[in-house]
């Protein structure tokens, strides 16, 4: 896992300790399909079908695109934990398919979480290497 201050100042306010969220599995893993040789959340993409990989520089930006959710964390511990417990369970289904590397990303911002995951792919990326550079938003990847 990798992250930029922000995340680390936000997790350390917070007491939360992502490694051991992520070790932490509630409910059941989200259903993942493959389409056009991308890795999809499924009900995510069955509300996209409009957006085709033709549109995207490559399957990364697509994926990233579709496969993105928000979710309200205010200020608090709890809302935050639960984004992590969510992961935990992409994660878990991501692993799932075996074989396969995987990056997931968790951005804060404004009150709202957003989490996306894309495979890894030679050449292609969705962040840059430095999490610095991103000033606004408290930043965290997490391999799958």
């Amino acid at each position: 896992m990798r992250s930029n201050t922000r995340m680390k100042k936000l997790l350390e306010q917070l007491e939360i300790d992502p490694g051991e969220k992520l070790k932490e599995v509630i409910g059941q893993a989200p259903e993942i399909i493959l389409i056009d040789g991308c890795v999809f959340l499924a009900d995510v993409c069955a509300n996209c079908k409009a957006i085709r990989l033709e549109q995207f520089p490559d399957r990364t930006g697509y994926e990233c695109l579709i496969n993105h959710t928000h979710h309200r964390v205010g200020r608090g511990k709890k809302a935050l934990t639960r984004v992590f417990e969510y992961i935990a369970g992409i994660r878990r289904s991501l692993r799932s398919l075996g074989g396969e590397n995987f990056m997931i990303i968790i951005a804060v911002a404004k009150g709202e979480a957003t989490v996306r995951f894309h495979q890894s792919r030679p050449g292609e990326v969705w962040l840059t290497d430095d999490l610095e550079l991103y000033k606004h938003e408290a930043i965290m990847t997490i391999p799958a």
